[in-house]
């Protein structure tokens, strides 16, 4: 008798506003990971994952991106692998994790989930700060509590802004300055001022959980790693880049 062997490959994908970031694992063991930038209002590429050398049996999915965004996915899924979405969900609560919502399932997604892996891994107060399109900050006190969070434009929104609404601050795509010292040209002075709103924002969470305002402090999202330097003196500091891919495979174990 011939015994079908069992797929255990999983694609694990965060779909963002901007960007939809994936990984294949197969037991456990991560062999390939990516992400795709979104074009305007392109669909995903049928090419998108033509590298893969494993198909997965399972396709678990975190997304803020909107029904439509959604739609594309399940359709190419479906064409590639005969495989139907699994798709995360904020929930009241996980294990000895709570929810502070009052309507739970209104918590983006992928928040719910970082805040869900940074309390797997630590278990004690901390924030979770995701700088993408928008920045949020969620505070977690004892006991797994999740207190609430706060959110703020991003980056690059607060920059657009300023390009758009703005006669005199025009200020293109750039490097953050090496200090945030007050800047002496148009261009330091908005990145200085921008990282600066978000540090500030990030230092009164921490406030909020201690009063010396000293935490760790679990950093995700595309911009990130250009902020990451700027966090170091604000506690301890753990860069996780698949913080939320971390989440939803223990949501949807």
């Amino acid at each position: 008798m011939t015994v079908s062997k069992v797929n255990t490959a999983v694609l694990d994908i965060d779909m963002g506003n901007t960007r939809l970031k994936w990984r294949l694992s197969d037991i456990g063991e991560i062999v390939a990971r990516g992400a795709h930038s979104w074009e305007g209002n392109k669909p995903l590429p049928s090419s998108l994952w033509d590298s893969l050398t494993l198909s997965p049996g399972r396709v678990r999915v975190a997304s803020v991106a909107g029904a439509e965004r959604i739609a594309q996915l399940s359709s190419l899924v479906l064409s590639l692998w005969s495989v139907s979405l699994e798709l995360a969900e904020s929930r009241l609560s996980h294990g000895d994790l709570r929810n502070a919502y009052e309507q739970p399932s209104v918590l983006g997604v992928d928040r719910w989930l970082a805040v869900l892996a940074a309390y797997q891994r630590d278990g004690g107060p901390c924030l979770i700060v995701d700088c993408g399109s928008a920045v949020t900050v969620d505070l977690l006190a004892e006991r797994g509590r999740h207190i609430g969070g706060y959110i703020l434009p991003g980056m690059s929104l607060m920059r657009r802004a300023l390009f758009s609404d703005t006669d005199a601050v025009k200020v293109p795509v750039g490097d953050l300055p090496a200090g945030l010292a007050p800047g002496r040209c148009t261009e330091d002075a908005v990145f200085s001022g921008l990282a600066l709103m978000v540090l500030g924002l990030v230092e009164q969470a921490g406030r909020k959980l201690n009063a010396t305002g000293a935490c760790r402090i679990y950093l995700t999202g595309g911009d990130a790693e250009r902020l990451r330097s700027y966090f170091e003196n604000l506690g301890e500091l753990f860069y996780e880049p698949e913080l939320v891919l971390d989440g939803l495979a223990l949501a949807l174990p």
